[in-house]
């Protein structure tokens, strides 16, 4: 795999979008976003962080991976 080029507006972007995960997730965020860049533009480097977000950011009340039930079902 070659080498990224971004500029500092989408490396931003991409640390950015790794901020919300989990610690052991982020790395396999970065190496999602960059299997999805081809052509690192402003939007491609928008799209592949969402896509990648999507992939591993998990809601901190999700009862199934918390292991939990609502009180109210």
């Amino acid at each position: 795999m070659l080498p990224l080029r971004l500029t500092d507006h989408q490396l931003d972007t991409v640390m950015s979008g790794a901020g919300p995960l989990h610690p052991q997730d982020r790395h396999k965020y970065l190496q999602r976003v960059a299997e999805l860049l081809y052509v690192p533009g402003d939007g491609a480097v928008a799209r592949a962080c969402r896509e990648a977000q999507r992939k591993f950011l998990v809601s901190p009340i999700d009862p199934v991976r918390h292991g939990r039930t609502s009180k109210y079902a």
